[in-house]
């Protein structure tokens, strides 16, 4: 897309997309395993990863109608962030460090994909110990922050807490540029 904010999706598109982004997790935990770890491969599947979750954010919480449906949109969109922040540290990562940037700039344009939306469910105080159910119940731009910040950063492994270092930097830098072109009111920017 375009324009600052990622277009709604069409309900008819929800159940392609989670099928999308179901196969595009299954590749980013491919190519991030010991046996498999290909930094070329999973730098072309985050820049995917991010372009599909942020153009995805308007069906996030969406459930499908049918029995059908293997794997529903807001799911799918949760299991792909966490593959995302899977590679923080992972056997693709050791072997190209620049590979925690990519991740960053992927969740940045997932955090930021409604900027100026409401959110329901927003949360002005985070538990101390990080709990998946309520990163989960969370908004985007909260639910990357909180990860990032209450289990990413605090992690026992130091190559998870070395690369989260970069996905900070490529978010406050996101967020920087959308304050140097006045827009200051969007959740992201006032969340970082």
């Amino acid at each position: 897309y375009d324009g600052h904010d990622a277009p709604i999706l069409n309900p008819f598109l929800y159940e392609g997309f989670a099928l999308a982004l179901n196969e595009l997790n299954s590749a980013l935990k491919k190519f991030n395993s010991i046996d498999h770890a290909d930094p070329t491969r999973a730098s072309t599947l985050i820049r995917a990863a991010g372009v599909l979750l942020a153009a995805s954010t308007s069906g996030a919480g969406s459930r499908s109608n049918t029995e059908d449906v293997s794997v529903d949109l807001g799911p799918a969109r949760l299991q792909c962030t966490e593959a995302l922040f899977s590679i923080l540290g992972g056997a693709a990562y050791r072997k190209d460090e620049e590979l925690s940037l990519a991740v960053g700039e992927a969740l940045a344009a997932y955090a930021d994909a409604f900027g100026n939306a409401k959110w329901s469910n927003e949360s002005e105080i985070w538990p101390d110990d990080y709990d998946e159910v309520f990163a989960f119940d969370l908004p985007p731009h909260q639910h990357v922050l909180y990860t990032l910040f209450q289990r990413e950063v605090t992690h026992t492994n130091p190559l998870k807490r070395n690369a989260s270092a970069a996905v900070l930097l490529a978010l406050v830098a996101h967020a920087s540029r959308q304050a140097n072109l006045g827009r200051m009111d969007r959740a992201m920017v006032k969340q970082v």
